[in-house]
């Protein structure tokens, strides 16, 4: 095993959703910036969809961030209980 107790925090799975959600956010961030990068290069403007887009995949990402550093916390918090 890995050497943890099985009541530790370490041995907990992270939800496959907040993970896929956190690929999924990152892959529109970055066509938000290749699209960006080519309507610049044409002289052009974006559509309002990549900013709605932009918006919430940036606001995911917050979310997702937030309950995996709530998780975390939590965990240490009881961690220190446990001492």
């Amino acid at each position: 095993m890995n050497g943890f107790p099985p009541n530790s925090p370490e041995t907990e799975k992270t939800p496959v959703w907040e993970t896929a959600t956190m690929i999924a956010s990152f892959a529109l961030v970055w066509a938000y910036f290749l699209a960006f990068q080519s309507a610049r290069r044409e002289n052009l403007a974006l559509h309002f969809g990549w900013n709605v887009a932009l918006l919430l995949a940036v606001g995911l990402l917050i979310w997702v961030f937030v309950r995996r550093l709530k998780r975390i916390l939590a965990a240490l918090n009881g961690q220190n209980k446990r001492r």
